[in-house]
């Protein structure tokens, strides 16, 4: 699976952009979140196995937080997600949703000033 971040381009932007991925990226994904919900482990996505970022991406780290923060830049190209365990499982429930539909895009965020893209071509 691809990871990029988008800091402009489009009226959604800024964003952060997973796409191209294979059946094994979304599954090795959604058992990453599943870790960081029952064990309270923060999930460093760019270390799962089959993920390819670019330059314009360094960090991507997912946290359960009581309640939903969003997503915040803490560097140029590494950014903290702050999600509450709801919020996480709406995550997963989108996942899945589209590991079954395997086409079309779904916004894992959008409520933060960064949103996260889920894209089987990148485009939304």
């Amino acid at each position: 699976m691809n990871v990029d971040y988008l800091a402009s381009g489009s009226d959604e932007c800024p964003l952060i952009r997973l796409y191209q991925g294979s059946d094994g990226d979304y599954e090795v994904l959604s058992a990453g979140i599943l870790n960081l919900i029952n064990k309270n482990v923060e999930l460093d996505v760019l270390s799962l196995n089959g993920f390819v970022k670019d330059n314009s991406i360094q960090e991507l780290t997912i946290r359960k937080d009581a309640e939903d923060e969003g997503i915040e830049e803490v560097n140029p190209g590494r950014f903290i997600c702050h999600f509450s365990e709801e919020h996480l499982q709406d995550i997963l429930e989108k996942i899945e949703h589209y590991r079954k539909s395997n086409s079309g895009y779904h916004w894992l965020d959008d409520k933060s000033d960064i949103s996260i893209l889920l894209s089987y071509s990148g485009k939304w």
